[in-house]
């Protein structure tokens, strides 16, 4: 994927989770045919901390250097005290 906001997905095989964003790249080029498969139990624990972790560094990255920290206790906060839904 090209990263710049573009609707242009480059050449290649991905393992990516399918979130929102790569639903409307792919939506957007309908001459692809992609190939979706479960992850596997055992991969699920990674393949999902690898995913947050990319929001986590976006979400960084946009916030105030200032407020990074506040950021971080946070999502920990929330984690590990009942502040986020788990279903």
């Amino acid at each position: 994927m090209s990263g710049d906001g573009s609707n242009n997905l480059a050449v290649g095989i991905y393992e990516k989770i399918l979130d929102e964003e790569l639903k409307e790249l792919l939506d957007a080029n309908s001459d692809l045919k992609p190939v979706l498969r479960k992850i596997d139990d055992e991969l699920a624990p990674h393949m999902y901390a690898q995913f947050v972790g990319k929001l986590l560094v976006q979400a960084l990255h946009i916030t105030k250097k200032e407020l990074r920290v506040t950021l971080i206790n946070r999502f920990y906060y929330r984690k590990y005290f009942g502040g986020l839904v788990w279903t």
